[in-house]
């Protein structure tokens, strides 16, 4: 248990001066304080993790259009439809079919499985 302990303080120790040594040089962290600039810092995120956010969120949107065109010809949609169309696995058509029903563009038909559609509003 004592050797834990000393682990647990050891490993702290290091995490701590590995975030500071990461904050200190700055690795092209947005607003990361280390220009000293009075930015304040704290919610530093990579420029390039904040570009991949940006495109991961234009494409989720250009697949829902996507979605909205097809249930428009088509008069409705399914889960099974989503996942052909689009590419996308079970889950993220799923997960889309729900936003969508959020946003108030389509309202389930049916409960569960096979029998689910989602029509146009």
């Amino acid at each position: 248990m004592n050797g834990f302990i000393w682990g647990f303080i050891v490993g702290f120790i290091v995490a701590g001066a590995g975030a500071w040594f990461l904050r200190r040089r700055g690795l092209g962290l947005v607003g990361s304080g280390a220009d000293d600039s009075g930015s304040g810092g704290g919610g530093a995120v990579p420029a390039e993790l904040a570009d991949s956010v940006r495109q991961d969120q234009e494409r989720k949107e250009n697949i829902l259009a996507q979605v909205m065109a097809y249930a428009r010809e088509h008069g409705g949609v399914s889960n099974d439809e989503v996942q052909k169309a689009t590419g996308v696995s079970d889950a993220t058509a799923t997960r889309y079919l729900e936003e969508l029903e959020l946003r108030g563009k389509l309202k389930q038909e049916g409960n569960t499985g096979r029998g689910v559609r989602y029509e146009v509003i």
